[in-house]
């Protein structure tokens, strides 16, 4: 059976919609990593020991933005947010509607701003993982 992805997602930010660069939108849940190791278990042989790294359950969301005249103040508003901001976007599967929501955010990255008539600027929130991934 094909499958159907999303083309358009629709951003929010703080509650307010931000129009984003078509196909720059990647997110991580924030499942976090597991860490599998080999032990010895005698006579030749090992097994593997598992264990949930918490250490790197952070969820991530980035995506680009042109670089407008009013963008440097809205990037200063929410660096001062730190671990306040909220994002969230819609994401179009086959026929159904799913929201993703990340709260506790902090727009983590150095921001660089590229200038011109095709102008983009790349954001990268981290925070808590997104609701209802653990």
């Amino acid at each position: 059976m094909a499958k159907k992805r999303m083309t358009v997602p629709a951003v929010r930010i703080n509650n307010e919609t931000w129009g984003i660069i078509p196909n720059t939108l990647v997110y991580n849940a924030g499942e976090g990593e597991i860490k599998v190791e080999a032990i010895s278990i005698g006579g030749g042989k090992s097994t593997t020991v598992h264990g949930e790294d918490i250490t790197t359950a952070i969820g991530m969301v980035k995506f680009d933005v042109p670089t407008t005249d009013d963008l440097d103040a809205k990037i200063r508003e929410m660096k001062q947010a730190i671990a306040e901001n909220g994002v969230s976007f819609l994401e179009k599967i086959s026929s159904q509607i799913v929201k993703r929501t990340f709260t506790g955010m902090s727009l983590a990255n150095s921001i660089e701003r590229s200038v011109g008539s095709d102008g983009k600027t790349s954001l990268e929130f981290q925070g808590d993982p997104m609701e209802g991934a653990q």
